[in-house]
């Protein structure tokens, strides 16, 4: 996406961890240099699973520490933080308020972005990309 964030499959890290988890997010991207774990969800149209899945894919990372290895976190001194993004063409209002309610609960910062460039501005302003 960017300078400064490294991409990974998550498909390929299910299969590896062997996870039996059909569903998770799309894609995640790590900034090592800010320890920060980017989870997004990519849909045209935004739905309520779609969030299910961001939320889902949190928990199991959270939970499964192979994942830090995974990513090649596991020095990582710092705190981890993540963000929840939900990358779509369309969002509805109560969608986004949705996914803002489940980041909340969770203690994450939440993102919506409607293509690749408002995700990258919106990553930039925060500090995250250069």
């Amino acid at each position: 996406m960017g300078r400064g964030l490294e991409e990974f499959d998550l498909d390929k890290i299910y299969k590896l961890l062997k996870l039996s988890i059909k569903k998770h997010a799309d894609k995640a991207y790590i900034s090592k240099n800010r320890g920060v774990v980017i989870l997004v969800e990519e849909t045209s149209t935004a739905r309520n699973e779609d969030i299910d899945k961001l939320v889902e894919t949190l928990r199991t990372i959270r939970e499964d520490k192979r994942f830090m290895k995974a990513f090649r976190l596991e020095d990582a001194a710092c705190k981890i933080d993540f963000i929840l993004t939900l990358h779509a063409k369309s969002s509805r209002n109560l969608i986004s308020k949705y996914l803002l309610n489940k980041g909340k609960k969770l203690g994450v910062i939440v993102l919506t972005a409607s293509c690749e460039e408002d995700l990258k501005n919106k990553l930039k302003s925060m500090g995250i990309l250069e």
